[in-house]
């Protein structure tokens, strides 16, 4: 199932990493947060799951933007997300709680 790089592909859009963060994982990480709306919507996500209407409304950016964002820190291992019902529900990867 895991490559070498201990990534595994989930298929519901959840997180795509799996196991210990390598250096090249972190380097990822680190790029992904070097966008300010980045580490607003993952302080966001620090307190509770959301969905992107919510992190819309809270911070003022458009969906458009909150979508791209949100899936540059799932790509990097940062967060996770949960379908409910309509609502796919955003948080911060447990690897990083």
């Amino acid at each position: 199932m895991a490559d070498s790089n201990a990534r595994l592909g989930t298929g519901d859009g959840g997180s795509v990493l799996s196991g210990p963060m390598t250096g090249l994982d972190c380097i990822a990480a680190l790029k992904a947060l070097g966008e300010e709306s980045r580490l607003r919507i993952l302080r966001l996500l620090f307190k509770e799951p959301l969905s992107v209407t919510d992190i819309t409304g809270r911070l003022g950016l458009s969906q458009y933007n909150v979508s791209k964002h949100l899936r540059v820190m799932r790509e990097a291992g940062l967060l996770e997300s949960e379908q409910r019902g309509k609502l796919r529900l955003y948080t911060v990867s447990s690897r990083l709680k």
